[in-house]
């Protein structure tokens, strides 16, 4: 994929753009839809795939568990 400004996506995001765009062209695949945009649908997909919840829990803000708590927790 080749963004025009990648350089000013960190790498620790390069991995869930690349993953929800390749979900959301899977989700567009499997069940067409009308061109435009549909936020609430991107939503619902990306929120299906647990890709938020994934990347929260492994860069997100500290909630009282800290990242290596939440170790060996990965749901692959």
């Amino acid at each position: 994929m080749n963004f025009h400004d990648r350089d000013s996506i960190r790498n620790v995001h390069s991995d869930p753009v690349h993953d929800g765009m390749l979900t959301g062209a899977c989700a567009v695949a499997a069940r067409p839809a009308p061109p435009g945009p549909d936020p609430a649908r991107a939503d619902t997909v990306l929120e299906r795939s647990g890709l938020p919840e994934d990347h929260y829990g492994r860069y997100g803000p500290a909630t009282g568990t800290g990242p290596t708590a939440r170790k060996g927790t990965d749901r692959r």
